[in-house]
């Protein structure tokens, strides 16, 4: 499940932020799920075709046979299209 917000807050482009949700369940015989959740802004500036974004996301895997600790991850970046 994903939702978010996109505007044109500052003039340059788009912004949007963003949140989602996902949930795993393996099924009756192995007990085994996974929550995996995240928040994230993109800037959309148009005179250069860019994006700049950052997120953040959290995997969190329960599993009988396994002791895993939860998985965060921060990600920051730009994209040029041409």
């Amino acid at each position: 499940m994903r939702g978010g917000i996109s505007k044109n807050w500052f003039g340059i482009g788009k912004t949007v932020l963003y949140g989602e949700y996902h949930y795993w369940d393996n099924g009756e015989n192995r007990d085994a799920e996974a929550d995996i959740w995240g928040v994230g802004i993109v800037q959309n500036i148009d005179a250069a075709a860019m994006e700049l974004f950052l997120a953040y996301k959290n995997y969190s895997v329960d599993h009988p046979t396994n002791d895993t600790e939860d998985l965060n991850l921060a990600i920051t970046g730009a994209r040029i299209r041409f």
